[in-house]
């Protein structure tokens, strides 16, 4: 079986003094520059998934229609299967024009639309997903993208995350600046990259 796991990766680099006997007091001081990261692996409990309902019709007002009844029985049974309201967001509903185009070339005619709706839906029960999207599907769904894992919370592991790549980054600064027979002081500079959440599994 495989797990599901979310990776948050954060990077950090310093800048730090050298403490030099010989130093000119009037200089600005030699500084070394280190960087470093470090992953933590943290189970997600969320997962979103992007539902698509696509129809045509004759005309751009059969295929709002039909699109928008069966886009309602998808959302109505996704609720049926443990998901809130507020976890189902409308991410957009465009009609398109359908071309049929000449073999021997010359101006497309329109022959019918295309209604497309797309929702997005957060669940917050890793175990509901597999029911989720098969109740999609037996109301007419025709696309389904995902389930993208992630955490609601990721704040905790990002700092452990951080607080790591710094030390780690302290630590190789000191071990360079002893093999060149000197000393690191305080921090000049500190700066980290945003961390990223990626889904891994074993």
């Amino acid at each position: 079986m495989r797990t599901r796991r979310a990776g948050l990766l954060v990077a950090a680099a310093l800048s730090l003094p050298l403490d030099l006997y010989a130093q000119d007091p009037r200089s600005a001081p030699p500084q070394i520059v280190v960087s470093a990261s470090h992953e933590v692996e943290v189970a997600p409990d969320r997962a979103h998934l992007t539902i698509a309902v696509e129809s045509r019709g004759r005309t751009s007002q059969l295929a709002s229609q039909d699109n928008a009844r069966i886009a309602t029985a998808v959302v109505q049974a996704v609720g049926r299967a443990g998901i809130a309201a507020a976890q189902i967001r409308t991410l957009g509903l465009s009609v398109q024009p359908e071309y049929r185009y000449p073999d021997g070339g010359g101006r497309p005619t329109v022959v019918g639309y295309v209604a497309t709706n797309r929702v997005l839906v957060e669940v917050r029960d890793l175990a509901r997903v597999g029911g989720v999207i098969d109740a999609a599907i037996a109301q007419g769904a025709t696309n389904i993208n995902g389930p993208t894992f992630g955490l609601s919370n990721p704040d905790s592991a990002r700092r452990e995350a951080l607080a790591v790549a710094v030390a780690r980054a302290r630590a190789d600064a000191e071990v360079m600046a002893r093999a060149a027979g000197q000393r690191v002081g305080g921090v000049l500079e500190l700066t980290s990259q945003d961390a990223f959440e990626r889904p891994m599994f074993d």
